[in-house]
């Protein structure tokens, strides 16, 4: 089994590593071809400013850098017995995840500059802030320790603001609500005699 899974990720990561550089061929492409379009027919230049050049040169390395990272960590292979080894799985979660969204992120921005012009590159200021929030994510029990007035708790809350006491007998929720409608008088909850 084990081996089985071992496989199906190599073959995983092998697709994934082989995607990626085409992937980046295709939106520069695409980018190429609809800014000079964009050339013919309105009034944007077909090269864009040198901030704007400088932007798509540092995303580039950033591209080729996580690109030869993912090679590095997912690359399948065989150790001193013969078995197949792979190092990390490219698609698991956290900072390999996080690095996908930089590499979707930044194609995105690629292809919505050729689009709508070179304003569109503000949105890649999304993927920082991507970040952070699933850092804060991460850490906000701890947060929520040492700053609870800021980070507490995620306790339900009454409609007075208040949160609610904790059940001391084990009452579920659907007990508690009938129990209350019971309390109040409802005649959709009848009591049922108990068994001797």
């Amino acid at each position: 089994m084990a081996n089985a899974s071992t496989k199906r990720i190599a073959r995983n990561n092998e697709e994934n590593l082989m995607l990626i550089p085409w992937r980046m061929c295709l939106v520069t492409i695409f980018s190429i071809i609809f800014r000079f379009l964009a050339s013919l027919i309105t009034s944007r230049t077909f090269v864009p400013s040198k901030k704007i050049l400088i932007v798509h040169a540092l995303t580039y390395s950033l591209t080729i850098a996580i690109w030869r990272w993912f090679a590095a960590i997912g690359t399948p292979r065989k150790d001193k017995s013969g078995q197949l080894v792979v190092e990390q799985d490219l698609d698991a979660g956290g900072i390999i995840e996080f690095a996908w969204d930089i590499l979707i992120g930044t194609w995105l921005c690629i292809g919505a500059s050729a689009i709508f012009g070179d304003r569109a590159w503000w949105l890649w200021l999304l993927i920082p802030g991507l970040g952070l929030y699933k850092i804060l994510a991460t850490f906000r029990p701890i947060l929520a320790m040492v700053l609870p007035g800021v980070f507490g708790s995620n306790a339900p809350r009454e409609a007075n603001g208040t949160p609610q006491e904790a059940k001391q007998d084990g009452e579920s929720k659907k007990q508690a609500k009938l129990r209350a409608r019971m309390e109040k008088g409802d005649k959709r909850v009848q009591q049922v005699p108990g068994r001797r």
